[in-house]
């Protein structure tokens, strides 16, 4: 058998390709089928070494795991050394770490581009470089802590979540980030409030907000899997809000939906059933029921209010008291479905 050389050649220093690795266990894989159809034994001790003198042979099954089992040891080597979720390069302090980030007030402002290097790194298997991010106001957020990301067009996005680093699926919030380390490379998905999606930003600083002033600003290291747990504690903000003329519902950043109306001209032994606009995840939510009109009849009128099911509610008026008919508001509070 004549000398075998692999398809690519490694020099020290370099990085390597996850598609030319793998061309290079093509290769192997494809001689050492060349050597297994010798006769050889499911159960003999296999070593690489032997498989290549005269007379030794190596089952296909053996000959298999050992691909199998090198290929996934050297990926694995391969993105152990970097996390995609962080820069690889960008603008240094003259101790050599990390410095992206300033701020005047509440303005942040980025030292990327001009007289600073670009940002580099790698989205969801993509090279990206972005030259220049512009500044981002922070004004009219609350107090609270807040990780900075930036997607390839250079726009920045403040959100205050957990970042999860870990193989098993976390209990995810909205806007949390879960990098599933049980898979290579490490898959990067967002909780939206019901579904896990793609993120596509990296994940470059964080900045803490006390008494409506910024406090403290902090880039973070390139190619870092030092985080586990970003902002344990979820500063709630209102992300979304509804009003018409007889309906309403605030949904709040942590899962939290507020929401209510008015049932009109009720009378007595009477229900209604009220489909709510924003669903709860299930019927553990409260609900509470007043009287709207300034007269609501004897003082033998009563009604409340209940959970149907996730999504909708009951009133009822009152068996006892006045056929007057009256107005009735109601409010609901729970979390969000999903």
């Amino acid at each position: 058998m004549g000398k075998f050389i692999v398809p690519n050649i490694f020099v020290a220093g370099t990085k390597a390709k996850a598609q030319e690795v793998n061309e290079n266990f093509a290769s192997i894989q494809e001689e050492l089928e060349k050597k297994a159809l010798k006769e050889g034994s499911e159960t003999q001790t296999f070593y690489v070494a032997d498989a290549t003198e005269e007379g030794q042979a190596v089952s296909k099954g053996q000959m298999q795991n050992f691909v199998s089992e090198t290929n996934n040891s050297t990926l694995t080597k391969i993105y152990s050394d970097k996390l995609s979720l962080f820069a690889n390069s960008g603008n240094i302090n003259e101790d050599g770490n990390a410095d992206l980030i300033t701020f005047s007030e509440l303005e942040l402002t980025f030292l990327v581009g001009n007289n600073y290097p670009s940002l580099k790194g790698n989205i969801q298997g993509e090279n990206i470089e972005i030259l220049e991010i512009e500044s981002f106001s922070l004004s009219g957020f609350a107090d609270g802590s807040y990780n900075i990301f930036v997607d390839k067009n250079g726009e920045i996005s403040a959100l205050s979540n957990n970042i999860y680093i870990q193989p098993q699926e976390p209990t995810l919030l909205l806007n949390d980030i879960w990098i599933d380390t049980s898979i290579m490379p490490d898959k990067i998905l967002q909780f939206n409030g019901s579904n896990k999606v793609d993120f596509e930003k990296l994940f470059i600083g964080k900045v803490v907000i006390e008494n409506s002033e910024i406090t403290s600003v902090t880039t973070m290291p390139y190619n870092s899997k030092a985080v586990t747990i970003v902002n344990q504690s979820h500063n709630a903000h209102i992300i979304e809000t509804y009003q018409n003329e007889h309906s309403w519902y605030r949904v709040w950043s942590d899962g939290f939906v507020e929401q209510g109306g008015i049932v009109q001209s009720m009378g007595v032994k009477s229900t209604r059933t009220i489909t709510l606009l924003k669903p709860y995840k299930d019927t553990n939510y409260s609900v509470v029921a007043s009287f709207r009109s300034g007269t609501t009849g004897s003082w033998g009128n009563t009604m409340g209010a209940y959970p149907l099911n996730n999504t909708q509610i009951r009133v009822v008026q009152g068996w006892y008291g006045d056929t007057i008919t009256v107005h009735i508001q109601w409010r609901a509070c729970g979390y969000l479905e999903g």
